[in-house]
């Protein structure tokens, strides 16, 4: 689930997905497989924040929680709490919402989520189950076993980290490896200060540029044609030590989201990752073919056809992967739903729950006089709940 391909075998062998891979690609999906199962807005919003909520400690927050992480997260608890309460009631799952409501603090006091699963039988608890014990204290050998782990990775840290010299190229941002890619990037300070436009990994494979992609980069780089040279050299992936929690490698006929040079977020495949001398300066490249939105999609997600439209893209321009999953076609063309598990955009941001409030007798209170225009200040006398009927008394605001 690393990679952004195609998820096959969804029905037939989904017992050999693991629980956090399948929690990965589920929740993102399910916004999209339940639309127009649900009866009223009111639960689709609810189901909505959930799958947010899952996506966010999933995908979004693997590498590290800011401060504008976990108040964004309390504001996501509280609408979800909220949305609860009105549909099943203020005893509905009060244990869970309580934890919730206070996942920000537990952030703050201790620390953000460790970026190791134990999923039951799977990962490192697979691993545990495997040796013999007496079946007692499970927690104290998982215990053992987690202090162990954060010694020896911090043992692997202090350990050499200089890459091989035939390896890499630092002028070029190249790795042979995505090992040596990694190393090349924690030795040199170069690298590190480039660190957005990625390290070229794989052996190169020399190509000559179409006269198309050879316009389209001299125009966003604002040289003549004559100053960018023919000659290409094309690699199978780029790392991106900046993405996600330890980086994230871009293969060629991955899916992706890149942002265009006009402005704008679009949907590709990427064909080619190369580089090519720009004015006596070697620049890194993407081309991709581009997906179109299907007209008149009235879903909730985003479906899309292959096109023949093209684009040219600088390697710092990749925002993210996406992953495609078939869905059925329309007017005989293959569609597919697009899948953006790695988003940044969430439905809250902080300061944009409101939580619903009642007033009581001798409040003091807003409300809208006889135009938009006009604000009235009121202290309220009396109400009756079962009618949600106010009696005030209004003076003008000033």
């Amino acid at each position: 689930m690393r990679s952004s391909r195609h998820p096959k075998n969804l029905t037939k062998n989904i017992g050999k997905w693991k629980a956090e891979e399948f929690s990965k690609f589920a929740f993102p999906a399910s916004e999209v497989v339940f639309n127009g199962l649900f009866t009223t807005i009111s639960l689709k919003e609810q189901w909505s924040c959930l799958a947010r909520i899952v996506e966010f400690i999933q995908n979004h927050a693997r590498n590290g929680w800011t401060e504008d992480d976990a108040q964004t997260f309390h504001e996501m608890a509280v609408r979800y709490g909220v949305l609860l309460e009105e549909n099943r009631g203020p005893s509905a799952c009060p244990i869970i919402l309580h934890n919730l409501l206070h996942f920000k603090d537990d952030i703050k006091n201790f620390s953000g989520l460790d970026n190791y699963s134990c999923w039951t039988k799977e990962r490192a608890v697979k691993r545990y189950t495997r040796n013999p014990s007496n079946c007692k204290n499970i927690e104290c050998t998982f215990a053992a076993s987690e202090s162990r782990r954060e010694s020896l990775k911090v043992i692997k840290e202090r350990e050499s980290q200089t890459p091989n010299e035939d390896s890499v190229n630092e002028d070029l941002l190249w790795a042979k490896s995505i090992d040596q890619a990694r190393k090349l990037y924690k030795a040199s300070q170069v690298v590190q200060e480039k660190s957005s436009i990625g390290i070229l990994v794989g052996g190169p494979h020399r190509f000559v540029l179409l006269y198309q992609i050879q316009h389209e980069i001299a125009v966003m780089s604002n040289v003549r044609n004559n100053d960018v040279i023919d000659g290409a050299t094309s690699y199978r992936s780029i790392w991106k030590p900046n993405h996600g929690f330890n980086g994230l490698l871009y293969r060629v006929r991955e899916e992706a989201i890149v942002v265009a040079i006009q402005g704008g977020e679009v949907s590709v495949q990427i064909q080619k990752i190369f580089t090519v001398l720009v004015a006596g300066q070697s620049k890194h490249f993407l081309y991709c073919s581009i997906f179109k939105e299907v007209v008149g999609n009235n879903d909730s997600g985003r479906l899309v056809q292959t096109s023949e439209n093209t684009i040219v893209v600088p390697a710092e321009n990749i925002s993210r992967k996406i992953m495609v999953a078939k869905a059925e076609p329309i007017n005989g063309q293959p569609t597919f739903l697009i899948v953006d598990y790695m988003r940044r955009i969430f439905p809250v941001r902080p300061g944009t729950v409101v939580v619903p409030y009642f007033p009581c007798i001798n409040d003091m209170i807003l409300v809208r006089g006889d135009n938009e225009d006009t604000v009235w200040r009121a202290r309220v006398l009396s109400f009756r709940m079962r009618r949600l009927s106010f009696w005030l008394l209004l003076s003008p605001a000033t």
